[in-house]
């Protein structure tokens, strides 16, 4: 049992005990969110990419992926064993966006919803 010092909704600062078991339940459930927010924030780059170059008069776009691994494992009898590996991670995106063509009409509305802004949010994109 591990007791743990938090706030309630109230700001009172109370003890709580908790076992392994709901601790590491606690913190699968912390890693659960953080990956999903990862997730949407992936989607929401990837949109305004995608509507920026509907938007756009020119784009230039170069990407690079490379992995590559190799391993090798081995018996030398004057050596012994030998075990072996080496791994290769190229990545590299550029996008480059210049003017705006015709198709401009919407752009704002779509950023929105992707943002999750509403009529009550006060904040614009212009």
């Amino acid at each position: 049992m591990i007791t743990k010092k938090t706030q309630d909704s109230e700001g009172n600062i109370v003890e709580v005990n908790k076992t392994n078991d709901e601790l590491d339940e606690d913190l699968t459930k912390v890693e659960f969110w953080s990956e999903m927010t990862k997730k949407k924030a992936q989607v929401a780059q990837e949109m305004a990419i995608a509507n920026r170059i509907s938007t756009a008069e020119t784009v230039e776009i170069e990407e690079f992926f490379d992995k590559n691994a190799e391993g090798n494992l081995g018996v030398d009898y004057s050596k012994g064993a030998n075990i072996g590996g080496k791994g290769q991670n190229v990545s590299k995106r550029i996008y480059r966006f210049t003017g705006f063509n015709d198709n401009t009409d919407g752009v704002s509305e779509i950023l929105k919803s992707v943002m999750g802004l509403g009529d009550s949010n006060e904040q614009e994109i212009k």
